[in-house]
């Protein structure tokens, strides 16, 4: 929410408003890989042929992963109640919270290492 839409944060990332799917579908076939939460543009991603790190917090990949990505996906255990579906009975967000930087590097250099395949 702090950000400024529309300013660069560095060297080829901008940050801006998209005002539908259509705008979101586009911006996504114009990069080569996603790095996003469990949310539309995971799927938008697989159905462009973008391969994707994808965090899954209160679903699991098992249920959501865009097809033939599930070496990609960022899970932890950290909530017993998982999958909730949004519908979250603890007294914060364990299952963001338990998710760590390291974990989510792990993967991104797995997707952009020149030997990931598609599974």
């Amino acid at each position: 929410p702090e950000m400024k839409i529309g300013r660069k944060v560095d060297n080829g990332v901008l940050v801006t408003k998209l005002i539908d799917f259509r705008a979101l579908m586009k911006l996504t076939n114009l990069v080569n890989y996603v790095l996003c939460n469990d949310s539309a543009i995971a799927q938008f991603a697989a159905a462009l042929g973008k391969q994707a790190v994808v965090i899954y917090t209160a679903n699991t990949p098992q249920l959501f992963v865009p097809s033939g990505s599930i070496d990609l996906a960022v899970e932890n255990t950290a909530c017993p109640h998982k999958p909730c579906l949004d519908h979250c009975v603890m007294p914060s967000f364990v299952c963001r919270d338990a998710v760590t930087v390291n974990e989510v590097e792990t993967k991104v250099q797995l997707l952009v290492s020149t030997t990931h395949k598609p599974l």
